[in-house]
């Protein structure tokens, strides 16, 4: 199959250019993979179930927006030094 996708938007260039330079990417794989992903986040819920690697990817989506301070996860900032809920 010779299959070919024109785009003649400078704009839509222009993004999967910005897109792959992100990613790492060569320009076709990232422009397959954001658009199995909008297929994807179009799909009707009821019918979507996230593989653990889908999830994976947004915990490591969600982790590089961290930004530091990190806090500790014991929750010691929300006692005060008699143990009670400040």
């Amino acid at each position: 199959m010779d299959a070919r996708l024109v785009v003649e938007s400078e704009e839509a260039a222009r993004l999967a250019e910005e897109l792959a330079a992100l990613t790492g990417e060569d320009i076709e794989r990232a422009v397959v993979q954001a658009l199995a992903e909008r297929i994807e986040r179009a799909r009707p819920r009821t019918r979507r179930k996230l593989s653990a690697e889908q999830m994976l990817a947004i915990g490591r989506r969600a982790a590089a927006q961290l930004q530091p301070p990190f806090h500790s996860s014991d929750h010691a900032d929300l006692y005060g030094e008699d143990g009670l809920p400040i």
